[in-house]
């Protein structure tokens, strides 16, 4: 009986990570941040780049992002956006087209880029990752905030109001919350001290002072107590100095600048603001339902947007 004999095989072969890692083409990266989408392109061949592009797409507070980039409210800007890019970076139009996201690259593909369907280069997924965070931090590099809080005259509930915008055309990020009733001036710095913590939350530079944080009240006697160690008003007590002391440990090693803006004179920040701690009080007041305080909150959510438009129209003129 004759055994086979083993006989070289007739091409070499290429372990798939070699081959993942001389892969050459565009690769198309999309990840989620907040309600946003933020894209990156990257053009590599083996380990070497040849250039890339990113940008963001902006969402709406309430966008969900569960099913991926590609099903994201507003996908067809996104398509058009990442579409763009491709064909400004590949070398030519029969140049591999690489996604991570399978339906994204479905719909590439029906847009008319040639599409690969294999695992994109390792060096293209890592170079459009580093340039995703690149963007991410720029646009997390500076953060304006406005606080306020709203007392009532026969109730114990006070209500509290803080707004932030990271620019960009971003939407802003809104919140509130509803405490028993205190000194007007508590309530203030309440409303500074919860606005910090949500401000580190929503953005890890802010916690190491790589964002330029701008805070703005309306109450120059809570600004004074945080920015004067050791003054005190008359109205002060010792929960205001339990605040104070909580809001300089919210700030250490943040780049925090806090500022005075005039109440109800038209800034748009500190308007919202205030409305935000107005529909805090009086929802705790009236009892009202989840929907109703909800109905409530998208006409403020109305609000912030057709002020954000004025504002980005402003400047751009």
């Amino acid at each position: 009986m004759q055994y086979p004999v083993p006989v070289p095989p007739a091409r070499r072969f290429i372990p798939a990570a070699e081959e993942v890692l001389g892969r050459q083409g565009v690769t198309v990266l999309v990840r989620p941040w907040r309600e946003n989408l933020v894209w990156a392109v990257a053009r590599t061949n083996g380990g070497e780049t040849l250039g890339t592009l990113t940008g963001h797409i902006t969402g709406q507070v309430g966008d969900s992002l569960g099913r991926g980039p590609a099903a994201h409210p507003n996908r067809g800007k996104l398509l058009d956006a990442v579409c763009k890019a491709v064909v400004q970076t590949r070398s030519c139009p029969t140049e591999a087209i690489y996604s991570e996201d399978e339906l994204l690259g479905e719909q590439l593909a029906a847009a008319g880029l040639a599409v690969n369907p294999g695992y994109p280069p390792a060096v293209g997924l890592s170079t459009a990752e580093a340039a995703i965070i690149r963007h991410l931090n720029g646009l997390q590099s500076r953060l304006e905030i406005a606080t306020d809080a709203s007392v009532g005259r026969r109730t114990k509930w006070m209500g509290l109001g803080w707004i932030m915008d990271f620019g960009h055309g971003l939407p802003p990020v809104l919140g509130s919350r509803t405490t028993h009733r205190g000194g007007v001036l508590e309530g203030e710095l309440r409303a500074i001290r919860h606005a910090l913590a949500a401000a580190r939350s929503a953005s890890p530079l802010v916690s190491i002072g790589k964002c330029a944080v701008t805070l703005r009240s309306d109450s120059k006697l809570a600004l004074r107590m945080i920015t004067a160690p050791g003054w005190e008003p008359p109205g002060s007590n010792g929960h205001c100095r339990v605040e104070v002391e909580r809001i300089q440990q919210l700030s250490l090693h943040v780049d925090v600048e806090f500022r005075w803006v005039k109440g109800h004179a038209g800034d748009h920040l500190n308007g919202l603001a205030d409305r935000l701690a107005v529909l805090a009080r009086r929802k705790a007041e009236a009892d009202l339902t989840k929907d109703q305080a909800g109905r409530l909150l998208n006409h403020i959510h109305e609000a912030t947007r057709a002020a954000k438009t004025r504002v980005d129209v402003a400047l751009a003129a």
